[in-house]
């Protein structure tokens, strides 16, 4: 009977981690996060890509942690590469999404594999009725400002202020859905950026 109470308990703090985000600490600050994907935990989503040739999947060669990671692969020269990564399976609708208007931050890890050169941009998508209209969408802004040895092919934590994500009048941040990746790519571009633990949380900004 004891086990059984213990492990219905377990289950209901499990439950409330899923559905309130986990609680960590940072350097002696107790930080809410919400993660949307990571690959084991949160591994449900589907991605588009521009051209057509790009692609963006889970994959299992690399990883920042667990065993998966997203790639978004590209091959072009002095274009503009796109891919976004939708947690929610493009699924419409107003109640559709992730609730982050009380974070204060979007985070990601990124690494940077192959010939990659050019300026990465990130935006944040909310959901609605009707997908991908103009108003539902963030600003964009300049990974590299965030994350300054972007190229150098190793893993890093980008940490981006929502506040420097303008949000656009009509963007709804209780329920986003999706980040948006833009490579306005150098000559003769051929490489992937891996990236993993996407998440928002409210640690404040470091000193």
């Amino acid at each position: 009977m004891q086990i059984l109470k213990s492990s219905l308990f377990a289950l209901a703090l499990l439950t409330l981690s899923l559905d309130t985000g986990s609680v960590t600490s940072v350097r002696g600050e107790s930080v809410k996060r919400v993660v949307v994907w990571d690959g084991e935990q949160a591994n449900v989503g589907a991605g588009w890509v521009n051209p057509t040739t790009a692609t963006i999947q889970p994959q299992s060669v690399e990883a920042r942690s667990g065993k998966t990671a997203l790639e978004f692969k590209f091959k072009g020269s002095n274009q503009w590469l796109g891919a976004g990564w939708n947690w929610c399976k493009f699924k419409k609708g107003t109640n559709v999404g992730t609730d982050a208007s009380a974070m204060k931050n979007l985070s990601f890890w990124i690494k940077t594999k192959g010939k990659v050169g050019g300026i990465l941009r990130v935006n944040l998508l909310c959901n609605g009725e009707v997908l991908d209209a103009p108003e539902e969408h963030t600003v964009k802004v300049e990974v590299i400002k965030y994350c300054p040895k972007l190229f150098d092919g190793d893993w890093h934590e980008v940490v981006i202020p929502m506040a420097d994500l303008n949000q656009i009048k009509g963007f709804n941040p209780k329920i986003i859905s999706e980040i948006h990746f833009g490579l306005t790519a150098d000559k003769d571009t051929d490489g992937s950026f891996f990236i993993d633990d996407i998440a928002f949380d409210d640690r404040s900004k470091e000193k």
